[in-house]
């Protein structure tokens, strides 16, 4: 039977993914960010709860400070660089938790809709076009302000809209894939549909699906942090990127170091997110390759 999957084999996906100087280095970022929050216990220095206010306001060991806390410490004298690390780990976990509850809803309610159509493509779309209609960070702050700022929460409210995007990636692919001619095999050979979607046409669509969960990761990153930024996201004492800016905010003039580097953080790995996304996007998909 013959197949139109489109992913490339591991050696020449990643020559392909490496062969843009910026596309590996934001890998390497991405690479460090998960090791850091992966060893967080391991790599931090201090405990990142701990207050010391002999410590308070401390600045950067290159700014008069002490070496054993590089990047300073807060207005409660609670290390930074640790709380960075745990606040990767908060990140990190949060986006990659949110992006696979997303994905696993999005892309079987759009390969539903896609496939059987009729109906049930009709019910599910005009729900999407409600969500739609929403901003995501409008609709998220006004969710979260209903039900309370706390972690099961802040998933729940982030979950609930974004499975819309990988909806529509979903239902655009199966309604593209479902006409072509290894489908239409299948189909004669009497496999049900669900088979078909499951064998035939979900790897297929893999590529576009991979693309978009790196993406989406970003934005997740970015809607946690503005929420916890708020005050209804993340709450002490766990560590949180949006959190420790805001916190830092009435001390910008005098100790800048305690929203800078978070805020350092939060960009860097946003934007090696979405350079890495690119490099997927142009090494899985042949039509978008760059001519050598």
């Amino acid at each position: 039977m013959d197949k139109t999957v489109v992913s490339a084999p591991a050696p020449t996906l990643w020559r392909d993914l490496l062969r843009h100087r910026a596309v590996g280095l934001a890998l390497v970022v991405v690479a460090l960010f998960i090791l850091c929050a992966a060893a967080a216990p391991l790599l931090a220095p201090h405990d990142p709860a701990h207050l010391d206010l002999d410590r308070r306001l401390q600045p950067p060991a290159w700014a008069g400070g002490e070496w054993s806390y590089p990047l300073g410490c807060d207005q409660v004298g609670r290390d930074l660089l640790s709380r960075i690390i745990y606040g990767a780990r908060t990140s990190i976990l949060l986006g990659v938790v949110i992006v696979l509850l997303t994905l696993v809803v999005g892309v079987a309610l759009g390969s539903i809709a896609g496939y059987a159509g009729s109906v049930v493509d009709i019910v599910l779309s005009r729900i999407v076009d409600v969500l739609l209609a929403f901003p995501f960070l409008v609709f998220a702050l006004g969710m979260m302000a209903v039900l309370g700022p706390g972690l099961l929460n802040l998933i729940l409210v982030l979950a609930f809209k974004g499975w819309v995007d990988f909806y529509r990636v979903a239902r655009a692919e199966v309604m593209s894939l479902k006409a072509q001619e290894f489908v239409e095999a299948a189909r004669a050979l009497g496999l049900s549909g669900t088979r078909i979607v499951i064998s035939e046409i979900l790897p297929n669509m893999l590529p576009a699906v991979t693309v978009l969960a790196a993406l989406c990761m970003a934005t997740i990153i970015i809607a946690e942090a503005s929420l916890s930024f708020l005050g209804l996201g993340i709450q002490p004492p766990t560590p949180s990127w949006g959190m420790m800016i805001n916190e830092g905010r009435p001390y910008i003039l005098t100790a800048w170091w305690i929203s800078t580097f978070p805020g350092l953080a939060i960009a860097m790995l946003v934007v090696a997110i979405n350079i890495l996304g690119e490099g997927l996007r142009d090494a899985l998909d042949p039509r978008l390759k760059e001519t050598s």
